[in-house]
Formats: structure tokens, sequence, C-alpha cells
């Protein structure tokens, strides 16, 4: 069976340069560019066994445009 490979369009990261503080997410729709950055909460001594490996991901945009998205769609859907 062969190896596994990664997309050719997936870029490797630059080795020379830090990486992102935060982890990003970059989506587009219809020509518009769409970025998010998420965080993750961990409950870290649960006293149930039911939210042990409990994780909360909230993604938030990064600047206007995503915002702006998101509210256009929050209205439609309303």
């Amino acid at each position: 069976m062969p190896a596994a490979r990664a997309p050719s369009r997936w870029r490797p990261r630059d080795l020379d340069s830090p990486p992102a503080p935060l982890p990003t997410t970059e989506f587009s729709h219809r020509g518009v560019a769409l970025s998010f950055f998420s965080t993750i909460t961990t409950f870290g001594t649960p006293r149930d066994i039911t939210i042990d490996e409990l994780h909360i991901e909230s993604c938030f945009p990064m600047d206007e445009a995503p915002a702006q998205f998101c509210r256009g769609a929050a209205r439609v859907n309303a």
C-alpha cells in the first residue's frame, strides 16, 4: 500500500518564521477571503464523566470582512 501524501495545493510551513499564536482557518466565499481564529476550551478537572472529554471550539472573525459576512448570514437566517 503506498504511503499517504498531502495534496500538492497544501503549502508547507515556513520553518524560518515562528508559528502564528492562534490557530487560523481561512475560507473563500464568492471571491471574498474569510479568515477566522479559534480558541479551544477544555474542562481541566471535570467532576462528571460525561464532560471528561468535552472540548468547545469557538471561531472569531480576524477582520471586518468575515465579521460582515457573519452578521449578514445571521440576519438572513433569523
